[in-house]
């Protein structure tokens, strides 16, 4: 089976919690994209999410330059049946404030990520979403219009469930 099913709310509002739940539901050994940088801001819930996915995943690190995450989206897609993506607003910010990427070079990764998960004919992809820590306002209305235009590239893209929490 293929698709896409987008878990979207508010930070820490359980929205992990419940697509890992909907993806041990349809898969036996799921992919897990973890888009949170390791330091000692993110380091306590990140030992959280670990403990608590326990084994039963295949943990994927997507904190690298853009390419190189793409990369390793596209080797797994083509092995596993799904992936779920936990914060996909931060993949796009960290690529931003800790690889220097410019809002060309987001976007370009908006559409390529688009592209991978429209024509992967195999997986399923789960992205857990929320937005992103913007420590101003200007950053926030461009970064807000980026991830508007990924969520409508991929409406266009391909029909999908969209699942509120």
């Amino acid at each position: 089976m293929s698709g896409l099913t987008l878990f979207l709310g508010e930070r820490n509002s359980g929205k992990s919690i419940v697509a890992e739940r909907f993806a041990l539901q349809r898969s036996e050994r799921p992919t897990y994209g973890i888009t949170l940088p390791t330091c000692t801001e993110f380091a306590d819930r990140i030992f959280r999410h670990r403990v608590r996915r326990s084994d039963l995943w295949d943990d994927l690190d997507l904190v690298v330059p853009h390419k190189q995450a793409l990369g390793r989206l596209a080797e797994r897609a083509a092995l596993s049946t799904f992936i779920l993506v936990d914060g996909l607003a931060t993949l796009f910010w960290v690529q931003f404030s800790l690889f220097g990427r410019s809002r060309y070079e987001l976007d370009s990764l908006g559409k390529h990520l688009v592209r991978l998960i429209a024509g992967s004919s195999t997986t399923e992809w789960v992205l857990v979403d929320c937005p992103a820590p913007l420590p101003s306002k200007a950053e926030f209305l461009w970064f807000n219009e980026l991830m508007d235009n990924f969520y409508c590239s991929l409406r266009e893209a391909l029909p999908h469930e969209v699942i509120h929490h």
